[in-house]
């Protein structure tokens, strides 16, 4: 039976910097989404009237009373 060499690879210092910078925009992107998220109109205590039943806020105080 015939045996090939090993693959062998080599990552570069240009590899790993390119592979950071990918990290770091995707990170960043995460991070703005997040912040968008909860500065806008939908931040987390606009949907907690709905669900406990207070005071009307936002989109799902609507749907809310929709349904029932």
């Amino acid at each position: 039976m015939l045996r090939r060499p090993a693959t062998t690879l080599s990552i570069t210092a240009e590899d790993v910097a390119a592979y950071e910078d990918r990290r770091a925009r995707e990170a960043a992107a995460v991070l703005e989404t997040v912040s968008n998220v909860t500065s806008g109109d939908m931040a987390e205590d606009d949907w907690s009237g709905a669900a406990s039943g207070g005071p009307d806020k936002g989109v799902m105080s609507t749907a809310w009373k929709e349904g029932t």
